[in-house]
């Protein structure tokens, strides 16, 4: 294909040249959607992604990784911060997940 086709192609929102752009996918993205998670907190070229990727993620040994292997301090803390947090328990996870949703309408 040529460049000037490939600059109209979609992309994914979690592969965007803007970091802006991933950002807000991030904080979009449900806690429950792990391996995207992973893949953006392991793999992102931008710091401020890889921490609030680190921030959703529940899996110690995922997190584990990110606070041995991250080049940058502060994706490091929030990882660590992450591994501290009681996030093995389901009533975590149940509160951290219903915290993600939208609210449900009331009923009249």
């Amino acid at each position: 294909m040529s460049p000037i086709l490939d600059r109209f192609r979609t992309q994914p929102r979690h592969r965007h040249p803007d970091p802006i752009v991933r950002l807000a996918f991030v904080q979009e993205l449900p806690i429950d959607e792990h391996d995207l998670l992973s893949e953006i907190a392991k793999g992102d070229e931008d710091a401020r992604v890889r921490r609030a990727a680190a921030a959703k993620l529940m899996q110690p040994r995922t997190l584990a990784e990110i606070v041995r292997d991250d080049a940058d301090e502060s994706v490091r803390g929030q990882a660590a911060a992450m591994l501290r947090m009681p996030g093995s328990s389901r009533r975590w996870r149940r509160r951290r997940r219903a915290r993600s949703r939208p609210p449900r309408p009331r009923r009249a």
